[in-house]
């Protein structure tokens, strides 16, 4: 086995190598173009539109538009330039301390830390005015604290907690969607407690406790800043989540005798099999009709309906789209291949438009070309791994199967928010990730293998 490792290293890490700086060249190519342009995104006209009246409905966070108006009042029309420049930094810089955590080449870890962040749509989000770029950092600090607790099987101390609650609050004012994917890590370092060698129940309560005041705390900001309905989107309600997940194989005039006769009294069936064909009409029109007619609480009660009745009638449908939701966020690599000329669903193909807009030569060039050497290069990451998993044994139980839990709770949680919405943009650091193998071959240390 010895044998075989020691022939195969020198052949993967140069393929790597390759790949490392033809990635690199061409994110920064593309990125350099696309630094003077800001993407079409519907969330981020709505963050413009809060540059002048700064009102928060009840998806959005309080620390992101904060940003857009200060950039907006500093520069002006040129207000994207220092918030690219923010998220770029943030995004190097997190990488970076991340991999110097497993490594004392410095200079590795800023190649590193350059390549992660030129993944192609990872390069995306630090070049659009959305949150989630800023969003992708602070999980990567708050992994990387709970990463190192795990790594060396101690709690972690008062310096790793402070920039754990800081990233988390952080996060968690930058959108309200990455919230319960936050308290993830957070419920994670507070199992850690259990490694103290005394007072193991009472660290662990009084940590626990202190993680509940905050997000308490973070929950009374979003209702304090919050007005519901104001952009003109269904409310955000489980009743609501609830309704986008399991309602979409019932809009066709095959179940209209099914449907609540407010539902009739308000759309046709034509109506309502172009809100299947459009999912995202459903938080944008839809639901908002049905709320201005009837009530909040009245609409609430129909979604339920509604949502009882799709998982009465198309369990297997609505359990099958779940699933592959979940997938799709937790491994978006796999889905790589699909993510061109809109031949799956969600908001893939408005994405990748945006993707490809301004170089579509290069863009197009780039995503083809990373995602096949990704392909070959995992794979080789993985022999090289499964070669030498016999030395670090017990580091598969204690890092890689915590990853894979968390990238489980990930996919699962952002597939709640409605079937065939799925967003790539939202699977930043799954996508990042996925590059670990790699990461493991051409920069850890040789015994962290």
């Amino acid at each position: 086995m010895k044998r075989v490792r020691k022939g195969l290293l020198p052949v993967v890490k140069g393929f790597l190598y390759c790949f490392v700086g033809l990635q690199i060249v061409l994110g920064l190519c593309y990125i350099g173009n696309q630094f003077m342009t800001v993407p079409l995104f519907r969330d981020t006209s709505i963050y413009l539109e809060m540059t002048e009246q700064f009102v928060m409905d009840e998806y959005t966070g309080l620390l992101y538009p904060l940003i857009v108006k200060i950039c907006h009042s500093i520069f002006q029309e040129f207000y994207y330039i220092p918030i690219y420049l923010l998220q770029l930094m943030a995004g190097l810089f997190c990488v970076y301390h991340f991999i110097c955590a497993f490594t004392e080449k410095k200079m590795s870890a800023a190649i590193c830390a350059l390549w992660l962040n030129t993944i192609p749509f990872v390069a995306q989000v630090h070049v659009t005015v959305l949150p989630h770029s800023l969003a992708f950092t602070c999980l990567v600090l708050m992994l990387l604290e709970v990463v190192k607790g795990t790594v060396y099987r101690r709690p972690l101390l008062i310096t790793e907690w402070a920039v754990l609650l800081c990233s988390f609050t952080i996060l968690a004012q930058l959108t309200r969607g990455y919230l319960w994917i936050g308290l993830a890590p957070v419920i994670w370092a507070v199992c850690l407690q259990l490694y103290a060698k005394t007072h193991k129940v009472l660290m662990c309560l009084v940590t626990f406790w202190i993680c509940v005041g905050i997000t308490v705390c973070n929950l009374a900001i979003y209702y304090g800043t919050e007005t519901e309905g104001y952009y003109g989107r269904i409310q955000n309600t489980p009743q609501a989540v609830f309704f986008q997940r399991t309602a979409i194989p019932i809009l066709s005039e095959k179940y209209m005798i099914y449907m609540p006769e407010e539902i009739t009294e308000c759309f046709t069936g034509a109506e309502l099999a172009m809100f299947g064909r459009y999912p995202y009409k459903l938080q944008n029109e839809m639901g908002p009709v049905l709320e201005a007619r009837y009530g909040k609480e009245w609409a609430a009660e129909i979604y339920v309906e509604l949502g009882c009745l799709g998982v009465e009638t198309a369990a297997k449908d609505n359990l099958r789209s779940l699933t592959e939701d979940a997938l799709s966020y937790a491994m978006p690599q796999l889905t790589y291949g699909t993510w061109r000329d809109g031949e799956v669903k969600g908001m893939t193909s408005w994405n990748y438009q945006q993707f490809t807009q301004e170089v579509p030569v290069l863009a197009t060039a780039y995503s083809n070309i990373c995602h096949k050497l990704w392909l070959v290069g995992s794979c080789l990451a993985v022999v090289m791994l499964a070669v030498s998993a016999w030395q670090r044994k017990s580091l598969l139980v204690r890092v890689w199967l915590p990853t894979v839990i968390f990238l489980a709770i990930y996919g699962l949680l952002f597939a709640l928010r409605g079937t065939d919405l799925y967003d790539y943009k939202l699977a930043v650091l799954p996508m990042v990730l996925g590059y670990a193998p790699m990461c493991c071959i051409l920069f850890l240390k040789k015994e962290k293998v």
